[in-house]
């Protein structure tokens, strides 16, 4: 008997470019309806639909650009959309769009009207078997940029959790701002 189950693989498209946070947005020409601003590791640190970018954004980084918008899920490609829509890092952000990643490599985007219209029409599931016995669930993450300022700078840190700790976490502070702690 074949257990067969929808997946965020399912459903992650490629319509999407990925870009340096000090990218400048005028510097990015294409036609992807995304855009994922990742670190030099390749590591996702958010996403952004094209099509809400102002025209004075283009004259943006691509991190200044990411900031106002809401966190991003990352989640393996694997996991059931009932599993991703139920989990807490999913409830807790409302993302506009997740990212699928196999291993540590992006392979796609999961947003948009698709998203919208699953996330109106999902009945939670929670407590129930979305795998058969023995398969391995990954926990979403949301990755959030840090939000603290000192005076005209701001921070460029970024942290991945599985929910919104109730003490933040000190911040990695790429910027040498000064110690403080993660802004969510």
């Amino acid at each position: 008997m074949t257990h067969s189950v929808e997946v965020l693989g399912d459903r992650a498209e490629t319509n999407y470019i990925t870009a340096l946070p000090t990218t400048l947005l005028a510097s990015v020409a294409s036609t992807a309806d995304w855009i994922v601003v990742v670190d030099h590791d390749n590591a996702p640190l958010g996403a952004m639909p094209r099509a809400c970018l102002t025209p004075d954004a283009t004259s943006q980084t691509a991190l200044e650009a990411l900031r106002p918008a809401p966190a991003t899920v990352v989640a393996d490609i694997s996991i059931p959309l009932d599993a991703l829509l139920d989990s807490t890092a999913f409830r807790i952000t409302a993302p506009d769009a997740v990212i699928a990643v196999k291993d540590t490599s992006i392979v796609g985007l999961w947003g948009g009207e698709d998203l919208a219209e699953e996330v109106m029409h999902h009945t939670s599931r929670i407590g129930q078997d979305w795998l058969p016995t023995g398969e391995k669930i990954h926990i979403p993450q949301v990755v959030r940029i840090c939000q603290y300022t000192a005076g005209d700078l701001t921070c460029t840190g970024s942290l991945s959790f599985h929910e919104r700790p109730t003490y933040m976490p000190q911040c990695p502070d790429p910027g040498h701002l000064g110690n403080h702690d993660f802004g969510w």
